[in-house]
């Protein structure tokens, strides 16, 4: 039987109008066939949400697969911790500042705030500014939001969300945009007083999904098929004796010389050829739940988006196939790593934009490149300073998910450097030609294009570095 969704799907009933009780968490017997006036059978209503998230936390304490597949997925999300890289040394003061500093501890949060976004499938990080614009982030307890409103032109964007916790009157709070308006007195900037992160969120619903909600069933009846399998293993260690006789009148012989308990250890009994002792254990097909319970694994491990051999059964799959497997689990993997990367450029673009607010950085700064120079940019008017909002200029980097697809791309580009070598001292390409080409294969390796130097910037020394390495490769072939 389903954890929380009902045997017979009954259809959702519009609430009954009825004075409204305001004890707080009063749910009816049949809470699960009512929805709001306005809301949609889309979304996991009220108790069903809250169950669902509450199952969530429980299966990844005390169920191992539960706790391994969002161990797995948080671990490539934010298992090393972030690495954000500011290109200009204000943007990097008041980074370092908002992300380690005590109000916020982000460093050692960030990857328990990865854990619970899977858990709950849904975060709320509150935004606090004092007077000097430094930004507190928090946290609020998912179960203790009652609604959250989508905007009526585009219900891809939220506009507020409610909160009511136990005993207390609710509360609207403003979730954070980017402020359009050209007549505000601060256009162009991060305002709001809530994040709202909502994981694997349908366009038209206003609630997130949890993880593992896909899987809660299967992963208890899972549970359950272990459990069993353990009390059958206990059961087939269990035999007793089985002492046969010819007549009924050797029976009384047999319990006299055997007894009615079974012999000790090195203990000696005698027996007439007309005794026959056996030990008898029970046969209860365990090898059939074996192979049930792997079944249910590789179900489980297909539907969470890993391969069954992430989650120990190699039982079908050697190094060339494990390695085919793996290309999809990292694509999925890669795909919910760039979803929390927004979540967290999000929110240090906020801390950029409460600094700027609060007059203690320019909205607008020169970016720097990575030799520490001022980098250029080519406009209409030529060459000029490279000039950019404050909040663009930093880049959140997370721990790398590798695929085949990078393998090939290292050795080909191998395969390109030992070859630009040949065709050097054949004298068919150049130093330019050489370096095109490695500049269009980078960004298969993992190294994004905007983080590679413009074409023009430093040009002469890249030459310089090229003609002497093919020098020195000239000197090596003699």
């Amino acid at each position: 039987m389903s954890l929380f969704w009902t045997p017979t799907a009954p259809t959702r009933r519009q609430r009954e109008a009825s004075v409204v009780d305001t004890t707080p968490y009063t749910i009816d017997s049949d809470d699960y066939l009512y929805r709001g006036l306005g809301g949609t059978p889309r979304d996991l209503q009220g108790s069903t949400l809250r169950r669902a998230q509450d199952l969530s936390v429980a299966l990844y304490r005390a169920n191992p697969l539960a706790h391994r597949m969002v161990a797995i997925y948080r671990s490539y999300m934010a298992g090393t911790g972030f690495n954000i890289a500011c290109h200009n040394p204000e943007v990097q003061a008041v980074v370092d500042d908002f992300w380690t500093s005590p109000r916020n501890r982000l460093d050692q949060y960030g990857k328990d705030d990865a854990r619970d976004w899977l858990l709950f499938g849904e975060l709320f990080p509150p935004l606090a500014r004092d007077a000097a614009g430094n930004l507190t982030a928090g946290f609020i307890d998912p179960s203790t939001v009652t609604a959250v409103g989508r905007n009526p032109l585009n219900n891809r964007i939220l506009d507020t969300i409610t909160v009511q916790p136990a005993g207390a009157q609710p509360r609207t709070y403003q979730v954070a945009t980017i402020n359009n308006d050209p007549a505000a007195e601060q256009p162009g900037i991060w305002q709001g007083d809530v994040c709202a992160w909502l994981y694997d969120r349908v366009a038209a619903s206003s609630r997130g999904n949890p993880f593992l909600l896909p899987a809660l069933d299967w992963l208890d009846a899972y549970d359950q098929v272990l459990w069993e399998l353990l009390e059958r293993q206990k059961a087939l260690r269990a035999h007793f004796w089985d002492v046969e006789v010819d007549t009924d009148d050797q029976l009384d012989q047999a319990r006299t010389l055997w007894g009615t308990t079974a012999p000790r250890s090195g203990s000696v009994r005698f027996r007439t050829p007309n005794i026959r002792p056996s030990i008898v254990a029970p046969s209860l097909g365990a090898q059939e739940d074996v192979a049930a319970a792997r079944y249910m694994r590789q179900h489980l491990a297909v539907g969470g988006g890993l391969a069954p051999h992430w989650l120990g059964s190699p039982e079908d799959a050697n190094r060339s196939t494990a390695e085919q497997m793996d290309i999809p689990v990292l694509r999925s993997l890669q795909d919910t790593q760039a979803d929390w990367r927004a979540r967290i450029t999000e929110l240090v673009e906020i801390a950029v934009d409460a600094k700027v607010a609060a007059g203690y950085l320019d909205p607008t700064l020169p970016r720097y490149d990575r030799t520490g120079k001022p980098a250029t940019a080519t406009g209409a008017d030529g060459e000029s300073q490279d000039i950019q909002p404050a909040r663009r200029l930093f880049t959140v980097q997370l721990p790398e998910v590798r695929d085949a697809q990078v393998q090939t791309a290292a050795a080909a580009l191998a395969s390109v450097a030992t070859a630009f070598g040949q065709l050097d001292l054949l004298g068919a390409i150049g130093p330019e030609t050489a370096r095109m080409v490695v500049r269009q294969m980078l960004p298969a390796l993992g190294i994004p294009p905007e983080e590679l130097p413009d074409d023009e910037q430093d040009l002469a020394a890249e030459q310089e570095q090229a003609v002497a390495a093919l020098e020195s490769y000239r000197r090596y072939r003699g």
